[in-house]
């Protein structure tokens, strides 16, 4: 994943690639991903467009990014709005 990091961040992405605390514990692993996410927007030196959020993982991480983006507020949010909202692919 480092390397994906790289090639976006190469690309004018804000990206981050975290090591997920819980092996097996999915839900742990999804908290953390919105954690981070949160993190992310409270820090004012990234600017981050909280209407274009992207997160992205492959295996465990995969379906870590889907149980946050599917537990993340900011989404429903958007949606009602009909703006963008939070994606995650799992692979």
């Amino acid at each position: 994943m480092a390397g994906w990091g790289r090639h976006l961040a190469g690309l004018g992405f804000v990206t981050a690639v975290p090591s997920l605390p819980a092996w097996s514990d999915h839900e742990r692993n999804g908290r953390a991903v919105s954690q981070l996410i949160d993190a992310l927007l409270a820090s004012p030196q990234l600017p981050i467009d909280q209407a274009r959020i992207g997160v992205v993982g492959f295996s465990a991480g995969g379906l870590s990014t889907l149980l946050a983006a599917a537990d993340d507020s900011r989404g429903e949010r958007q949606q009602r709005d009909d703006r963008c909202h939070s994606v995650a692919c799992g692979f």
